[in-house]
């Protein structure tokens, strides 16, 4: 799953998330490649900046909802079901 994906369905700025992975970039890499990828634009189109991401595996993404704040309501509800397993 890319950061974008994840993003849209913890309903969290891609921002943040791009910038917990960063910060602890170390921990995620125990868990497997951090493959960043680049999007760019077409041409034809107005341009804008480049779009960073990056693909995750399922342990980095456990790892990346335990690592956020747990004042939104989703990841609260993610972490409590992750617990109950």
């Amino acid at each position: 799953m890319t950061s974008i994906e994840l993003s849209e369905k913890l309903k969290i700025s891609h921002k943040t998330i791009i910038r917990c992975l960063k910060k602890y970039k170390n921990d995620f890499i125990q868990f497997g490649n951090m493959n960043s990828c680049i999007l760019r634009y077409g041409k034809g189109t107005k341009g804008g900046r480049p779009l960073e991401f990056f693909n995750l595996n399922y342990k980095q993404i456990d790892l990346l909802i335990l690592y956020l704040s747990p004042n939104n309501n989703i990841i609260r509800k993610y972490k409590q079901n992750y617990i109950d397993k």
